[in-house]
């Protein structure tokens, strides 16, 4: 089996996860959300395990499964996922509106658990569309508050090489598109520089400006980005592609959304930001169309506080 994942745009409330893949007695778990290359013995019982987890009440939803072969016979194979919500019983505590990181003040490390890019072309470069599992990074961040809880600073020290930030190269289950870009290598990133930007404990809210951010795979290029989550207005690259992000994207309003540190979600949080890419250099000839066109960041991630050891 070359891999397995959620198929490309089909869960557009990112309701549905593969958790685990089990073979006989023998499971393994996907943290990442997709399964990668695995050898299945000829004869032998297997399966997944999908998780389905409704944001909103009274919804039915709908996904798909890829499954990629790669022998006896090669091709991709669809299972079809349907979800239901029902209303929300009385006795269950209402979620909390996003925002609110109920007192993080200090060293914390944001744990990167899905990365997207998107330029000029439909196709997006996702984490979870990789030819290997997407390693969950932890990035280190200082949020400290200001005076009594208010307003404060957000400190990103300088991202690199051993933090290994990295997309990896498009998998199986990658759109076409995004094949005919022949990526043969995973994407590395690193930032340089010290970044102190805005942190708003009552809202949850982080800001950093003027991220220094250098990509290294099959290509090179560096660029300066605002990484918020908050709103962008309208992002100059591919509306067909940011289709694929909703609710995060809204197309009445045209803005592309992140979402503040929301504690009752664990910590979950999404910083968004663009900026064009002044230039690329690439043997590449594929990608010589990315100088000078724009691109838009997602970083799905969790947030939690340093704790000291015994």
């Amino acid at each position: 089996m070359r891999g397995a994942g959620i198929s490309f745009g089909t869960d557009r409330n990112g309701s549905f996860s593969l958790q685990s893949f089990k073979i006989g007695n023998t499971e393994q778990a996907t943290p990442s959300g997709s399964l990668g290359e695995t050898h299945i013995p000829a004869g032998s019982d297997y399966s997944f395990k999908v998780r389905y987890s409704p944001t909103l009440e009274n919804k039915t939803e709908t996904a798909l499964l890829d499954i990629a072969y790669q022998s006896p016979k090669e091709g991709v194979v669809q299972v079809r996922l349907d979800g239901s919500s029902g209303s929300r019983l009385p006795s269950c505590d209402v979620i909390a509106p996003i925002g609110g990181s109920r007192g993080l003040n200090g060293p914390v490390l944001l744990k990167v658990e899905h990365l997207i890019a998107v330029t000029f072309i439909e196709a997006m470069l996702d984490s979870r569309l990789g030819d290997t599992p997407f390693f969950q990074a932890d990035i280190p961040l200082t949020l400290a508050q200001g005076p009594g809880g208010s307003e404060g600073t957000a400190i990103l020290p300088p991202i690199t090489e051993a933090t290994r930030l990295a997309l990896p190269k498009p998998g199986p289950l990658a759109p076409q598109a995004l094949k005919d870009l022949d990526l043969r290598l995973p994407t590395t990133i690193t930032t340089s520089g010290t970044i102190t930007g805005v942190y708003d404990p009552s809202l949850g809210k982080i800001v950093l400006n003027n991220v220094h951010v250098i990509m290294n795979g099959d290509f090179h290029t560096e660029f300066n980005i605002n990484l918020t989550t908050e709103s962008l207005l309208r992002p100059p690259v591919n509306v067909a592609a940011l289709q694929h992000l909703r609710p995060l994207w809204n197309d009445t309003t045209g803005e592309l959304s992140g979402q503040r540190i929301d504690m009752a979600h664990e910590g979950s949080v999404v910083l968004v930001g663009f900026s064009r890419i002044t230039d690329v250099i690439t043997q590449n000839t594929n990608l010589g169309p990315l100088r000078d066109s724009s691109m838009a960041v997602l970083i799905y991630g969790n947030v939690r506080a340093v704790t000291s050891g015994p």
